[in-house]
């Protein structure tokens, strides 16, 4: 963790786990371009760096699969820290 953020990477996956630190400065992690990148990726976890778009894009998957196949759709994702951490940004 302290590797990735020392180089301004504060995203890092353990499988699809997100774990964010907070850089404690503005980065251009949420950009159009990486809405985009993200959303045309057959597979964000191993295509493209860690991010919480990957995350968002795999609950989103599953959702529409769920309703094409005609289930009733359930997803969560859980945004946890303490005070400052972050959570509000991510």
């Amino acid at each position: 963790l302290r590797a990735r953020f020392d180089r301004d990477l504060p995203y890092t996956l353990c499988g699809q786990i997100c774990v964010s630190v907070n850089p404690f400065k503005w980065l251009p992690l949420y950009t159009d371009e990486r809405v985009k990148e993200y959303a045309a990726a057959d597979n964000p976890f191993s295509e493209l760096p860690p991010h919480l778009y990957a995350i968002a894009h795999a609950a989103h998957r599953r959702l529409v699969a769920a309703l094409e196949a005609g289930t009733p759709p359930s997803q969560s994702v859980l945004v946890s820290g303490e005070s400052g951490a972050g959570k509000t940004e991510a």
